[in-house]
């Protein structure tokens, strides 16, 4: 069972999925990133089916524009003699149910394999990969003859395939026995036009969307959705921590279009190199399984790829990038981020002198936010101390005038004394 990671969303059979597209890419240029409210999601994943239940019957109008696989309604309006053959059948699913009962009406009657046995038009396929019972899949895949070859391809009121649950899920089994029988799966869309590897990655589901990604690679029709939709994935990865599948993308991004790209979010232009500024990167590894898998590693790793390539991209132009983005370094500072300023810093060092709003240094926000580990970058880069020391924002206070400002640390053993390490850097 694979196991979700970082701020990925719950993939539950209760939820119905309906995605907004995120791939709304913006001329940077007039527009800084993250402009608009702070977004703690890269787009919101709608809403457990508590509506009336007129609502949750009916599809959208443009979910039913996109379904084109359709499963037999049959025992939904005939539930006076068939109720209980719908009771069997999702318990069935639900719990794995392989025994000779169930396995006889399947194949007595194997368009059961291709009916509608829930409301939102589930298949025991759909049902079947959210439980994750890989075996009763294994089982069911084996009764599909000619006739019944499309039936994994049908979707439900919300246009998602039993596949497009898999990879929610993060069911990577499932999902691969289904693919080594058809595989097409991996390129019909879900709802609101979302493929299944976007939704994985939008769940957080590594392994699922590793092996996804992989997939579709190695396909050459799907090759070009993938290249359709890179932008969109790349940014669902980094928002939900799968820092490693940021990677693989960006590194087989020979175009140079990610590491800069823009997007929509809630109203407020994000960049991925703004979104990891945004995530303090020493929290991240609450329990290091190894420095391979460490998120914090990766995610340093992927920093570093990506100011490399914006560098590359921009050329002689990158500090009019940077007062375009400078809450790509402010907001990394007020959270303290130390690790993902001194890797930026130690590619490019000029950033310690650019200025925010009210004349501000990032050691400015260090000694008024407290960030002892921000202010000994100083010590780490070699920085002038001095010259810090004597830069005033429009209120006429220097990093010196802050910090006796600042509460004296000694009342309080928790605070981390700046003022103090700041007053001996600038004697030393």
């Amino acid at each position: 069972m694979e196991t979700r990671r970082g701020n990925s969303a719950p993939a539950s059979l209760q939820y119905t999925i309906d995605v907004a597209p995120l791939e709304q890419s913006m001329n940077q240029s007039g527009t800084s990133a993250g402009s608009g409210s702070s977004s703690s999601r890269s787009e919101r994943i709608v809403n457990s089916n508590t509506s009336t239940p007129s609502d949750s019957s009916s599809p959208s109008v443009e979910n039913m524009n996109m379904i084109k696989w359709h499963p037999f309604v049959d025992l939904l309006f005939d539930r006076r003699d068939k109720h209980q053959l719908l009771l069997d059948l999702r318990k069935a699913a639900l719990e794995g149910d392989v025994t000779d009962k169930i396995m006889d009406k399947m194949k007595n009657n194997r368009n059961l394999l291709g009916a509608a046995i829930t409301e939102e038009h589930e298949t025991v396929f759909h049902i079947v990969e959210g439980a994750k019972q890989t075996h009763f899949v294994e089982q069911m895949i084996k009764l599909i003859g000619e006739e019944q070859k499309d039936y994994l391809k049908f979707q439900n009121k919300q246009c998602n395939t039993a596949f497009c649950f898999a990879a929610m899920a993060g069911s990577k089994e499932i999902a691969q026995a289904m693919l080594n029988e058809d595989e097409s799966l991996l390129t019909i869309r879900g709802g609101k036009g979302m493929t299944p590897l976007y939704l994985a990655t939008l769940f957080g589901q590594r392994e699922t969307a590793l092996f996804l990604y992989d997939e579709m690679k190695r396909q050459s029709k799907a090759q070009e959705q993938l290249k359709q939709h890179r932008k969109a994935i790349f940014y669902a990865s980094v928002d939900s921590t799968l820092y490693d599948i940021a990677l693989k993308l960006l590194n087989d991004d020979q175009e140079n279009e990610l590491a800069g790209a823009c997007y929509m979010v809630d109203k407020t232009t994000m960049t991925a190199l703004l979104r990891l500024a945004q995530t303090p990167l020493h929290l991240l590894d609450q329990t290091i399984e190894s420095e391979e898998t460490s998120l914090s590693n990766q995610a340093l790793e992927l920093v570093k790829n990506l100011w490399e390539k914006i560098l590359e991209k921009e050329g002689k132009k990158i500090w009019d990038y940077f007062l375009s983005n400078k809450n790509v370094l402010f907001d990394a500072a007020h959270l303290g981020n130390y690790r993902f300023l001194a890797e930026l810093i130690r590619l490019y060092p000029d950033l310690v002198h650019l200025l925010d709003q009210k004349n501000r240094t990032i050691f400015h926000i260090a000694i008024m936010y407290r960030h002892a580990n921000l202010f000994n970058l100083i010590y780490e880069i070699g920085f002038n101390k001095q010259l810090v020391a004597s830069y005033k924002d429009i209120d006429g206070n220097s990093i010196l005038h802050l910090a006796a400002k600042s509460p004296d640390a000694r009342q309080d053993s928790s605070v981390p004394p700046c003022p103090v390490q700041l007053l001996k850097c600038s004697k030393s």
